[in-house]
C-alpha cells in the first residue's frame, strides 16, 4: 500500500478497507459547484443563447425555456452517473460509498477498480454513451421543428450532451477516459493512478495555455472563449484536488510484452483524446452548408387543403458560426464547401450576436411578407404591402456613414430607386460596387436630404455590400383576401428565403404540382415587384442542395457564376424575376417530348 505524494488525489488501500460492497452506494451527492453553476447557466441561456437562437420569443417564454435548459442539463449529468451505477450494479461491481456530482459529471477516480477488465470498460463507457444517446434523441427532436422554444432547448441539450460525452473520453482523470487508460496502464507503467492524475494536471495546463493563446489573438470573442477555457480548466483542477480516490491493488492486465502494453496505451490515448480535442474552441469563424428543407410544410393557407406531391421545393441555409471548434476547423481544411474566415466576418466588431440575430429576424419577417404578397398576386388574388422606407435602427461602429446617418432616419430612395421596405434597400445595395458611394434620399425629422454614403465590403463571400447599419421597414402593412401564414421553423433569420416562400405559396394556391416530382432547391430575396435579389453564401447553399439530393437550383442572376463554379451534380438555373423561376419550373415539370 502506498500513499501518492504531492497530488494527494488518489490513495490506494487494501480491499479490506474498500469503500462499499457490491451493488450498494450510500449517496449520489451533487457538489456545491453543481448548484452554483445553475444560476450562471440560467443567465447564459436566457440572456445570451436564446436571444440568438430564438429571437422572436417573448421574455416570459425565453426565461421559461432557459429554466428548462438548466433542469435538463442537470438531469443529463445525473443520467451520466446513473448509467455508470446501473451497469456497475448489473455486473455486481463494487460501488463508491459517495459519488460526488460536479458540472462536468462524476469524478472517475473515485470509482473502485472492477476485478474484471471487461466489466471496468463497460462501466466506464456507460456514462459517455448515455450522453451520446441523449444527444442523438435531442437532435432528432430539434430536426422535427415543433416549436421555436422547444427547438432551441433541444439544440442546447444535444450540444451539451455531445460535448459532455466527448470531454469525458479524455484519457486523464477526472474523466472516464482516465479509467479506460488505467486498464492498459496497469502492467505498462508502475503507477497507473499516478499517471492518470499527472495526465489530468497536464490537461489543465494545456487548457490554460490554449486559453492564453486565444486571448492573445484579440479576435472577436477571444476574451469570452479564453474565460470559458479557464473556467473548465479550474473545474477539472478542483475535481482533481478535492476528490480522493480509493482503489485496491489489482493484478496487471497483460496482453503480451510490456512494450506491446505501452504501445496499446499510446494508441488508446490517441483514440480517446481525439473527441476531446475536437470540441476545443478556436479563434476562427466559418461559413458552412446548412440544410435543405421542404418549404411546403412551412406554408399554411387556411382556406385550402395541401395537395399530395412527389417532388419538393427546398429552402437552403448557410451556417455562420464563431468561435468554431477544432474539429470543425479540421473538417474545413478538407471540405471545399466550408470557408474558414476571421470571426469578425461572421459577427462584425462592436455588434452583439443578439443584435445581429434580431436584425436577421426582421429581414426574415419581411421576406415572408413579400413572399405572401407576390405569391398571392401571381395566383390571382388581391394583396398589397406598403412601407414608408427603410428605417435606420442603429449605425454600427464600423460604418463609414457614422457621421452621415442617425438612428431614426428613413431611407426612401437609393440611386434613384424607390425604397419602401428594408428588402428594397438590400436589393438596391446588391447592384452596386462596394468601392463606390451611393446616393440616398433620407427623411430626417421631417426634412428630406440627399446624402452620398460610402459602402463596406460584404460580410459573406459574394454577398451584397453594406452600409453598416441595422434596418427595419417603417410602417409595414399587409392586406390580403386569402389568409396565408408562414412558419419558418428551422430558418431563424435572413432575407434569402423570399423566392422559395413565394414559389411555395403560389404552388399551394394553384392546381397541380409546380415541381413535376423533382427536388428543386433555391435561394434569393424577393422584392415587392417580384424581382429576385442576390444573397450571400451561395457556395454553401449549392453544397447543401446537392447533399439533399436536389436536381435543380434556382439562384439569383448576380450569384449564378459563383454557383456554377462550385456545382458538381446539380443544374443551376439563374433567375432575375419570379416569373422566370415559374417559367423554368414549367419547363422542368413538362412531360418529355412536349415543347414549351
Amino acid at each position: 500500500m502506498e500513499r501518492l505524494r504531492p497530488w494527494r488525489t488518489a490513495v490506494i488501500r487494501p480491499a479490506a478497507q474498500s469503500a462499499g460492497t457490491p451493488g450498494t452506494m450510500r449517496t449520489l451527492r451533487p457538489g456545491l459547484l453543481f448548484f452554483l453553476a445553475a444560476p450562471l447557466l440560467l443567465w447564459l441561456a436566457g440572456g445570451l443563447y436564446l436571444p440568438i437562437l430564438a429571437p422572436a420569443l417573448e421574455p416570459w417564454a425565453r426565461w421559461l425555456a432557459a429554466l428548462a435548459i438548466v433542469i435538463l442539463a442537470g438531469l443529463s449529468l445525473v443520467a451520466h452517473a446513473a448509467a455508470h451505477l446501473a451497469v456497475a450494479r448489473r455486473l455486481g461491481a463494487e460501488l463508491p460509498e459517495r459519488l460526488p456530482l460536479e458540472p462536468l459529471g462524476d469524478s472517475a477516480q473515485v470509482w473502485p477498480r472492477s476485478p474484471l477488465s471487461r466489466h471496468e470498460a463497460l462501466i466506464t463507457l456507460a456514462g459517455p454513451l448515455s450522453n451520446a444517446a441523449i444527444a442523438a434523441l435531442a437532435g432528432l427532436l430539434w430536426w422535427a421543428q415543433l416549436a421555436p422554444a422547444l427547438d432551441a432547448v433541444a439544440l442546447f441539450v444535444a450540444a451539451f450532451n455531445g460535448a459532455l460525452a466527448a470531454l469525458n473520453l479524455a484519457p486523464a482523470y477526472p474523466f472516464d477516459g482516465g479509467r479506460l487508460m488505467r486498464l492498459v496502464l496497469v502492467g505498462a507503467v508502475g503507477r497507473p493512478e499516478r499517471a492518470g492524475v499527472v495526465a489530468g494536471w497536464t490537461l489543465v495546463g494545456a487548457m490554460l495555455a490554449w486559453g492564453a493563446y486565444i486571448a492573445s489573438t484579440r479576435s472577436r470573442f477571444s476574451g469570452e472563449t479564453s474565460l470559458a477555457l479557464i473556467m473548465v480548466g479550474a473545474l477539472i483542477a478542483l475535481s482533481l484536488k478535492t476528490h480522493l480516490a480509493w482503489h485496491e491493488p489489482a493484478a496487471a492486465l497483460r496482453v503480451g510484452p510490456r512494450s506491446l502494453q505501452q504501445g496499446m496505451a499510446a494508441l488508446l490515448s490517441a483514440v480517446l483524446i481525439a473527441p476531446a480535442l475536437a470540441i476545443l474552441p478556436t479563434p476562427y469563424g466559418l461559413y458552412a452548408p446548412g440544410h435543405a428543407v421542404p418549404v411546403a410544410p412551412m406554408v399554411e393557407v387556411s382556406a385550402l387543403e395541401p395537395e399530395p406531391t412527389e417532388g419538393a421545393l427546398l429552402l437552403t441555409t448557410v451556417i455562420g458560426q464563431t468561435p468554431i471548434l477544432a474539429g470543425q476547423w479540421l473538417v474545413g481544411q478538407f471540405d471545399p464547401a466550408i470557408t474558414i474566415v476571421p470571426p469578425e466576418q461572421v459577427v462584425p466588431p462592436e455588434v452583439s450576436p443578439q443584435a445581429l440575430m434580431a436584425e436577421n429576424a426582421r429581414m426574415l419577417e419581411e421576406s415572408e411578407v413579400m413572399a405572401m404578397v407576390v405569391g398571392l398576386r401571381l395566383a390571382g388574388y388581391d394583396a398589397a404591402v406598403t412601407g414608408s422606407g427603410a428605417s435606420v435602427l442603429q449605425v454600427l461602429p464600423e460604418s463609414l456613414a457614422h457621421d452621415l446617418l442617425r438612428p431614426g432616419d428613413r431611407i426612401i430612395a437609393l440611386e434613384g430607386r424607390t425604397v419602401r421596405t428594408a428588402s428594397d434597400l438590400l436589393v438596391a445595395l446588391g447592384e452596386h460596387d462596394a468601392e463606390l458611394p451611393v446616393e440616398a434620399v433620407v427623411v430626417r425629422e421631417g426634412r428630406t436630404l440627399r446624402i452620398q454614403l460610402p459602402l463596406l465590403p460584404p460580410t459573406a463571400p459574394d454577398g451584397p455590400p453594406r452600409l453598416g447599419i441595422s434596418i427595419g421597414t417603417a410602417g409595414l402593412t399587409v392586406e390580403a383576401t386569402v389568409p396565408v401564414e408562414i412558419q419558418p421553423r428551422s430558418i431563424i433569420g435572413g432575407p434569402s428565403a423570399g423566392l422559395m416562400f413565394t414559389l411555395a405559396i403560389y404552388d399551394r394556391l394553384t392546381p397541380g404540382d409546380l415541381t413535376g416530382g423533382q427536388q428543386i432547391a433555391g435561394t434569393g430575396t424577393m422584392s415587392r415587384d417580384g424581382r429576385v435579389g442576390p444573397i450571400g453564401g451561395v457556395a454553401q447553399k449549392v453544397a447543401a442542395a446537392e447533399r439533399a439530393g436536389a436536381t435543380y437550383f434556382l439562384v439569383p442572376r448576380e450569384n449564378a457564376a459563383d454557383a456554377r463554379r462550385v456545382a458538381r451534380r446539380i443544374t443551376i438555373i439563374e433567375v432575375g424575376h419570379v416569373s422566370e423561376a415559374l417559367a423554368a419550373l414549367e419547363r422542368i415539370s413538362a412531360p418529355t417530348g412536349v415543347s414549351q
